[in-house]
């Protein structure tokens, strides 16, 4: 009712001219919004208030300010009439000639301007109402705010102008005005950009081209910035580059660390911008700080068309970095034979070798790049040059079991008798007990063959080895310097296979070391009963056998539970399905397979990528693939531990790269070039086909896949998203809008990969960031079905011992659980299921390698993509074939996941013997600085107190670095001090360690053991605890933060050095060739703080305590995580002959050698192998 009597009073003020009542300030605030002008005169005739704010719907405005914002100039004029304040201030700091500005409205701005308004009046500091004009551009506006005085160049708070920022937006109506009214046009903001450095970066060619008839300094060059050249050649503006070039611009000036504009465009694969640079003359040999080459660069990114460019503009293709390495040589380390054909053809030297002693052929011999070692033997490349740790590589390939290779090496007359590291000959890096391919190869080639094999063949386990060193025929009964046998060493570490072996080659079984021990008597003492009573037996047989020798007892009996499912195995019925189920399933959660260590997996992961972010002062690096998704790093158990055969995957994104999909892009600003995009993939020629950089991996630090990926400006249709299959989702409905919730917080980017057949002219759309968001919802009894399947596909089905099946891949396994979770309904995914759910997911992988090969599939496509619907999975690495003979290779696939199902009972008892219980501390390890998946940084320390949490790595390796010179001076003394001192606590063990080094290398002995004498409280923190109990929800990155924060926990370290072999010569002993430890990737060292401060305490503080010392070895030898460093130490510091045997072997089963120096301060020289 009175909402009617006030219109009513408002029709009669209108005709009357006299109100009956005044009008509410919310009805003003209408009438302001309206234009109303008759509501508003109304209002003002009340005498109100008008400098204040009135509420306006969910905000606030002021009177004036309102009506500028919509533009009623007659309600402006009706309101300045009435004396409201032209100059007063909103909340926001902002005045009305500043909300006109900003929204473009021109004759309120002439009205304001001549009511008094300050031109110059600031919102915050420097954000002028020129400022906002020139940001929205407003050119009418600008005009008259120039003409009434405007500051042209006030600066805001970031050092922005006017100018800057409508540089930045492309309004060249609005620069051209300001160039004219006389604004600086060099004025630099806070991180040295000018408005030239703006507009080349976004590419506004009108606007440079305006800047630079105004006199813009076409070389300044400031902070992080470089010249507007180099942003524009980094973005790959080539009319840009053009238009600075035709001023003068120079090429070759670098930013910091020696990057040139010609360097960066080479470095982003823009093909123009690099030609139009060689034109004009670039320096095309300037080299980096690190001293690579543009060259170098694109040799390394395998990129063909840009590295013809760089030799037919006559760069050097021998120019080596700092670390020695040419463009030939990381070209063959990363496999790219078309560029290393280019390269030797254009007269590369092949045999030119890096720091540590590698060539190019040695580097493709180590990683495995057939097609690059045949082009260099070729090309008659020097087959037998050293690296520093005196392997050839030929030694190299034998080790890494390239068979391949090894017989391209030996085809070509390579030395098979040539003696490596301490003497070792290719032979002893063939050993091994599960391809024995190329020990048989070198065997075949005459080698000659060292008797001393036989022991370390035997000291590792390996039958196979032996069994063929035994037909060779070597001596079997030869002995080490204590008469240690090839018998007495596979007696002491209980490798019944191999004792079996010598045993029926004749070998003496009476023979005894000097110590008294026989191979019975070290196999009864370590608990060998099975290989003890195989001894007894040979003995007896041969009235041999000792009365005393009597009452070994029998192995134990294997779990009853095993026997039951054992029992059933050609029987699978429902009820043994069951028992199976439950069998494997306990076991796999006793090894720590739930849903709450995998949610503490990904925490972690995402700790591992906020340190490397921060260290490289970049927010587009991603760890993504399995250490990221939670599930399938580890297959024998989920605490924090890589698998050996498994790696950390990274994703970097190139900042300046971003494609446009022809039909899908909804990107505000019309982009210049758009992609097609068909099955999965955009068409883009020019680009290598492979999509990983794999960096080998040691039993100290997991291996890495890096990608670099270009970004997409949005998601092709996602298939689970789309209405027909979400209809009837089995997926939770949180899951799926989780997933829809992705869409928009992750990039969606493409990978240098391909369909088969289209290598270099495809990049493939990648969903690595809804796959990981989609593992990450797994529950336990989904996870463990990944899991068993991907160890039934890398263990079973793929495996070259096993059914060898060519190109099914983890991929596949991902596909087929998703597939299932999709469509499996909640009922089912039961813990007795377990066994029928893995066949099931087999019977899937066994239809879709079979539907490859049906009529009419021509690509043979196997299964298709789960969330990109047209796209299509296929074989992987099968290489370009016929039909037919992709054909028979599905088939004999299809087969072989057949025999697998028929199998399944047992295979699934065998992956259940693998299985590593969880420790009942429950530990989840996590030790970043010894897995980073880049060792160099970018980032400065920002704090003059205690470092950040990632600033710790580059602190400990300064110091590393100070410690290991000859250099004494006090100045390096005080650094290490500064340095140290900087350390926080949850790096004490490091802290100490360091401290106390400082002090033996600057003659400070009193000082150092007193420092150690206060460190026996010092504990490191081995690990999270985390319960499997625990909800998944409580898995999160901030617990992770916590405790790597509040506890000793950074005290494990991996790092590089390519152009130095840093050594701590002040250590006593042997403990020199300890710390640091090369690790089998030849430029990676590691170092144990912890293990080297307690070593420190037993040299300086125990004395000769020789409980100490025993309780120090007992401790390492006692833990299932202890590392090789610690074990190395603990072998030097072991007085038991019978422990140092068992820490050699498991030296020797971790990192598949041991160090001869180990080897020979053991009394164990093996020199002669």
């Amino acid at each position: 009712m009175q909402a009617i009597l006030r219109a009513l009073a408002s029709v009669l003020m209108q005709a009357a001219g006299e109100p009956l009542c005044s009008p509410s300030d919310e009805e003003f605030v209408t009438a302001i919004r309206n234009g109303d002008t008759a509501i508003v005169g109304a209002y003002l005739r009340s005498g109100r208030d008008l400098n204040r704010e009135f509420k306006c719907g969910y905000t606030v405005s002021c009177p004036v300010h309102l009506a500028c914002k919509t533009g009623k100039l007659a309600v402006v004029k009706m309101l300045l009439d009435a004396r409201a304040d032209v100059n007063f201030l909103d909340r926001n700091g902002g005045t009305a000639l500043f909300v006109a500005s900003q929204h473009g409205r021109d004759e309120l701005v002439d009205l304001l301007i001549a009511s008094g308004a300050r031109v110059d009046a600031e919102v915050i500091k420097g954000c002028t109402s020129l400022y906002i004009a020139a940001q929205q551009g407003h050119q009418g506006v600008a005009l008259r705010l120039i003409k009434a005085g405007a500051h042209l160049d006030v600066q805001m708070g970031t050092g922005m102008t006017p100018l800057y920022i409508a540089s930045q937006n492309g309004h060249h109506n609005v620069v051209g005005l300001l160039i004219r009214a006389q604004a600086n046009v060099d004025l630099q903001q806070s991180s040295g950009a000018a408005p030239l450095h703006i507009a080349a970066q976004c590419g506004h060619l009108t606007v440079v081209e305006q800047l630079i008839r105004a006199n813009a300094n076409v070389d300044l060059r400031e902070g992080s910035w470089g010249t507007p050249l180099f942003v524009a050649s980094q973005r790959g503006h080539r009319e840009v580059v053009d238009a600075l070039l035709r001023a003068g611009a120079n090429p070759d000036v670098p930013m910091e660390g020696g990057v040139t504009p010609l360097f960066i465009a080479a470095q982003f694969a823009h093909q123009g911008v690099v030609s139009s640079l060689i034109a004009s003359r670039a320096d095309v040999n300037r080299a980096k700080c690190t001293g690579a080459t543009p060259l170098y660069l694109v040799a390394q990114n395998g990129q063909t068309q840009l590295v013809n460019t760089f030799i037919k503009a006559s760069a050097d293709v021998n120019l080596q970095q700092s670390a020695g390495m040419t463009p030939l040589f990381v070209a063959s380390q990363n496999g790219y034979h078309n560029v290393a054909s280019i390269l030797i053809r254009s007269q590369a030297d092949m045999d030119i070798q890096q720091n540590l002693g590698a060539t190019s052929l040695y580097i493709a011999s180590q990683n495995g790049h057939q097609q690059v070692v045949d082009l260099l033997i070729g090309a008659q490349a020097d087959l037998d040059l050293q690296v520093k740790n005196e392997m050839s590589p030929l030694h190299v390939a034998s080790q890494n079991r390239l068979l391949s290779i090894v017989r391209a090496l030996l085809k070509a007359r390579a030395d098979v008798n040539f003696n490596g590291m301490g003497g070792s000959r290719a032979t002893a890096y063939a050993l091994d007990d599960d391809d024995t391919q190329v020990l048989d190869l070198l065997m075949q080639a005459q080698v000659d063959i060292s008797p001393m094999l036989i022991l370390a063949a035997s000291l590792s386990g390996y039958q196979k080895s032996v069994d063929m060193l035994i037909k060779f025929p070597v001596d079997v009964d030869v002995e080490l310097e204590r008469g240690v046998s090839s018998l007495f060493l596979a007696s002491l570490n209980g490798h019944y296979p191999v004792v079996e072996s010598l045993i029926k080659a004749q070998t003496n079984f009476n023979e005894q070391q000097t110590s008294g021990l026989t191979p019975l008597s070290a196999a009864e003492q370590n608990g060998h009963f099975k290989v003890a009573a195989l001894l007894k037996t040979a003995l007896r047989n041969q009235d041999w056998l000792d009365a005393e020798s009597d009452g070994a007892e029998p192995d134990s009996v294997a779990d009853i539970e095993c026997i039951e499912a054992t029992h059933e195995l050609d029987h699978p019925t429902a009820s043994g399905n069951s028992k199976l189920s439950c069998l494997l399933q306990n076991e796999l959660t006793t090894s720590g397979f739930v849903q709450s260590r995998a949610a503490i997996q990904s925490a972690v992961a995402d700790v591992l990528q906020a340190i490397v972010r921060k260290r490289l002062d970049n927010d587009d690096v991603h760890i993504v693939g399995s250490y990221s998704e939670g599930w399938g790093n580890n297959l024998k158990t989920l605490d924090g531990r890589t698998d050996v055969e498994s790696d950390i995957d990274v994703m970097r994104l190139i900042a300046s790269r971003l494609y446009h999909v022809k039909g899908m892009c909804k990107c505000d600003s019309l982009p210049e070039e758009l992609v097609e995009y068909d099955n999965g993939h955009i068409f883009s020629p020019g680009y290598a086909s492979t999509p990983a950089h794999a960096f080998r991996g040691s039993a100290l630090k997991p291996a890495v896949d890096k990608v670099d990926a270009c970004r997409l400006c949005c998601y092709p249709p996602i298939a689970p998203l789309e209405p027909h299959r979400l209809s009837k989702s089995n997926i939770p409905k949180s899951t799926l809008q989780s997933l829809q919730n992705e869409l928009v917080s992750s990039p969606c980017h493409v990978v240098h990969a391909a369909p088969p057949g289209e290598g270099g002219k495809q990049l493939r759309v990648s969903t690595t960031f809804l796959e990981r968001r989609l593992l990450r919802s797994l529950n336990t009894l989904q996870g463990q079905l990944f899991v068993t399947l991907k160890y039934l596909v890398k263990k079973v089905i793929s495996n070259k011992h096993c059914f060898k099946v060519q190109g099914v891949k983890s991929y596949h396994v991902k596909t087929i659980t998703f597939r299932m979770i999709e469509e499996i309904p909640a009922e089912q995914w039961k813990q007795e299921n377990l066994v029928f759910l893995v066949r099931q997911a087999l019977r899937i992988l066994q239809d879709s390698l079979e539907s490859g090969c049906r009529p009419g599939n021509t690509d043979h496509r196997i299964m298709d993509h789960f969330f990109l619907g047209d796209a299509g999975l296929y074989l992987k690495g099968t290489g370009p074939i016929s039909s037919q003979a992709m054909k028979r290779i599905l088939q004999e696939a299809a087969g072989a996941v057949g025999q697998v199902i028929d199998q399944l009972p047992k295979l699934l008892l065998d992956f259940k013997d693998t299985l590593r219980p969880v420790a009942d501390s429950a530990r989840f390890y996590f030790h970043p600085f010894a897995i980073l998946p880049y060792f160099e940084t970018n980032s400065e320390p920002k704090s003059n107190s205690k470092f950040q949490y990632h600033e710790i790595y580059d602190c400990v390796r300064d110091c590393l670095l100070l410690l290991c010179g000859e250099d004494c001076r006090v100045e390096r003394m005080e650094r290490l001090a500064e340095l140290i001192e900087k350390l926080p606590d949850c790096a004490s063990s490091t802290r100490e360690t360091l401290r106390v080094l400082t002090f033996l290398k600057f003659g400070y002995r009193e000082a150092a053991v007193e420092v150690l004498s206060g460190c026996e409280v010092i504990t490191a923190s081995r690990g999270l605890s985390w319960s499997s109990e625990k909800p998944a929800s409580e898995a999160t990155s901030a617990v992770v933060w916590q405790h790597l924060r509040t506890q000793n926990s950074a005290w494990k370290f991996c790092f590089q050095f390519e152009d130095c072999c840093p050594k701590l010569c002040l250590l006593p002993g042997a403990l020199e060739n300890c710390f640091p430890l090369q690790t089998s990737n030849s430029s990676q060292y590691f170092v144990n703080f912890d293990v080297l401060l307690r070593v420190l305490r037993l040299e300086f503080v125990a004395g000769h305590d020789t409980d100490a010392q025993d309780s120090f070895v007992a401790e390492i030898l006692e833990r299932d995580d202890s590392d090789v460093q610690e074990l190395m130490v603990a072998a030097l510091k072991c007085r038991s002959f019978a422990k140092s045997e068992r820490i050699i072997k498991i030296i020797q089963e971790t990192m598949g050698w041991v160090p001869h120096w180990l080897l020979k301060e053991m009394g164990l020289d093996f020199s002669s192998l």
